[in-house]
């Protein structure tokens, strides 16, 4: 069952990943219309970021896409693989 992290801010988001303080095994990146996940794999975990106009500011779904990737590689991930 995965895990869905809520933030209302982007700090706020990168606070909540650091203090799981594990390393990301596999980082994905899934685009809907409104909104952008970011799935988190670590060896056991799932966790889930999802990425709105409302809690990032973002004014395209292009937008909402580089913020999600920008913070992918800001948390640590080293590669990351869109579904």
């Amino acid at each position: 069952m995965p895990h869905e992290i809520i933030f209302s801010s982007l700090e706020e988001a990168e606070k909540k990943v650091k203090q799981l303080s594990v390393t990301f095994q596999e980082c994905r990146l899934k685009t809907d219309r409104d909104e952008v996940k970011l799935k988190l794999r670590t060896k056991r975990t799932l966790y889930t970021l999802v990425f709105k106009k409302e809690n990032t500011g973002a004014g395209s779904p292009e937008e909402l896409k580089k913020m999600a990737t920008d913070f992918a590689t800001k948390i640590g991930c080293s590669s990351v693989k869109e579904l």
